[in-house]
């Protein structure tokens, strides 16, 4: 019979068959738990990845330092494409920098700031468009460095605020902006604030939806065009009508997916509070129904209007040229309004409240579970920036930079606040396999 050969216990090149040979039992129990260990782990990183992958997130290999110079993500959150050094508040409150939101140039360089297009130069606020006057621009700019020193909330956050913040929750996705020509002005501001990342062409919705073969008419709707499957987009809706009957039914026609984020506002268009609440209740019913077939929405408020009227809306039989005025109450240094001593008392009422549309619109939204964009509070001081005051004293359409960039930075703000809400609706809609588009 052959007999095994084999080292010594002690020495050195002792196999480890050998050794588990000489205790088995020991050496069964040791290799269990290697294996439940490396299981368990195995599982947890699986299903963290699993769940940063369906919300759209990018696991970044690269671990980079975070610095108080750079704008660099970490594996929660998606590497920006681009470099955007942050502003340091000291530089902003000295006027050293001007903020990415109101017109500052990329840092540290950009690209699209040196190419002599339209957009290029509406989107630093220089010309091609409805822009603020240079000394209204700087004016508006100083009007939030003073509520930042005076700590008003958000203030500080929303002049160092960089494109890559925006980008993070953007990512993978189409922002639909939703509304009449309020919302289209709000769409401007947002493609500006993002001008470094497309272009600089505007793409007609109808070219897109041919182009995917699920052609619909479109009143100017467009989208433009970002890295990594990302898009902006805006839909021309001025009532509810048009939004519970055209739009959200045919959602998926317009390439949208349930992962997308839609912000809407349908109100300006309303001078009946009885019309708009029974059309609010319609979408409310709309929305009940179908709400996973949806992407994710939020609901911007309606801004406040600077009208001669005693709560700054439009009434039917002012005659132009219209004149803009201030609204009788103060905007207080934690965002609050509080009527003047001359303000009348219903008026004054309404205007605190938020105008007659939000008094209606804001609760049944709130009974929705849509997070609210609140806009009318920071909107009250904006009377002195409406674009078409030299000619027939418009006074909703506000120029740029203006309000439009402040509420740009609220609904930043209001998808950090609301960030679970949108990572657990993708991850219902991946579940459910609704994510995929309707062909």
């Amino acid at each position: 019979m052959l007999k095994r050969h084999s080292a010594a216990p002690g020495h050195s090149f002792s196999t480890l068959s050998e050794q588990r040979r000489s205790n088995p039992k020991q050496a069964r129990l040791k290799s269990l738990w290697l294996r439940l260990l490396l299981l368990l782990l195995t599982g947890v990183v699986g299903w963290q990845a699993w769940r940063l992958l369906a919300a759209g997130h990018q696991i970044n290999p690269y671990f980079s330092q975070l610095s108080h110079e750079t704008v660099h993500w970490s594996w929660r959150k998606p590497t920006c494409p681009l470099e955007y050094k942050r502003h340091q508040w000291p530089d902003i409150l000295a006027s050293r920098k001007r903020p990415y939101l109101f017109g500052g140039q990329q840092e540290p360089e950009c690209t699209n700031c040196e190419v002599d297009a339209l957009w290029s130069h509406f989107c630093q606020f220089k010309s091609h468009g409805p822009i603020c006057a240079e000394w209204e621009q700087k004016k508006v700019i100083k009007q939030l460095v003073d509520r930042a020193k005076a700590h008003a909330p958000g203030m500080e956050e929303m002049l160092t605020l960089t494109p890559c913040d925006l980008w993070s929750w953007l990512r993978g996705r189409t922002l639909w902006l939703v509304g009449d020509s309020m919302m289209q002005q709000m769409t401007k501001a947002a493609i500006c604030f993002m001008y470094e990342f497309w272009d600089l062409e505007i793409r007609p919705l109808d070219d897109i939806t041919k182009a995917a073969g699920l052609h619909q008419d479109f009143l100017g709707e467009f989208c433009i065009e970002m890295p990594e499957d990302t898009r902006i987009c805006h839909l021309r809706v001025n009532t509810v009508g048009n939004l519970t009957q055209r739009v959200l039914p045919n959602f998926r026609k317009f390439t949208g997916k349930t992962s997308d984020v839609m912000v809407v506002n349908v109100g300006i268009w309303y001078s009946i509070p009885s019309q708009y609440e029974t059309d609010m209740a319609v979408f409310a019913t709309y929305y009940s129904a179908h709400k996973y077939e949806l992407p994710f929405m939020l609901w911007r408020d309606t801004a406040a209007q600077h009208f001669a009227t005693p709560t700054g809306e439009f009434g039917l039989r002012l005659a132009m040229p219209f004149v803009c005025k201030p609204l009788n109450v103060t905007l207080q240094d934690d965002n609050t309004l509080i009527p003047n001593e001359q303000c009348d008392a219903g008026a004054a009422d309404v205007i605190v409240q938020g105008g007659f549309r939000n008094r209606i619109a804001n609760p049944i939204m709130s009974s929705l579970g849509i997070p609210i964009i609140h806009t009318w509070n920071l909107s009250v001081p904006m009377w002195e920036y409406y674009h078409h005051v030299a000619e027939k004293g418009d006074c909703t359409h506000s120029c740029h930079p203006s309000g439009y960039q402040i509420w740009l930075y609220q609904v930043h703000a209001t998808m950090v606040d609301v960030a679970g809400d949108l990572q657990r609706h993708t991850l219902a809609n991946v579940n459910g396999n609704n994510s995929s588009l309707v062909k």
